[in-house]
């Protein structure tokens, strides 16, 4: 399973948008309470909560390519899309 917390902008943002008590700093200590990481707990992770957080170490060689996926791609990638045809209706009116 992936733990991923999301990122520190995204709750400032909430915040901003009118979701008080939902930016980094207010949920951080949430975080921190509901985990315990492996090699302790810091101003960032948690060491006593119910779940248990590992940095990963599979040595699987899907893990690392799983892990470069969510990386931005190192040089840009042109991709040629096919001419989109026309859509089809789904459902026609009967005619009166």
């Amino acid at each position: 399973m992936a733990y991923v917390r999301g990122h520190a902008r995204d709750y400032d943002r909430w915040a901003q948008g009118g979701l008080p008590g939902w930016d980094y700093a207010h949920v951080l200590p949430y975080f921190k309470k509901a985990e315990t990481y492996e090699r302790g707990g810091d101003d960032y992770r948690g060491d006593s909560g119910p779940l248990n957080v590992s940095a990963g170490a599979c040595r699987n060689p899907l893990f690392q390519a799983w892990i470069e996926a969510g990386s931005p791609p190192a040089r840009r990638v042109q991709v040629r899309l096919r001419p989109r045809r026309a859509a089809r209706p789904a459902t026609r009116s009967p005619r009166t």
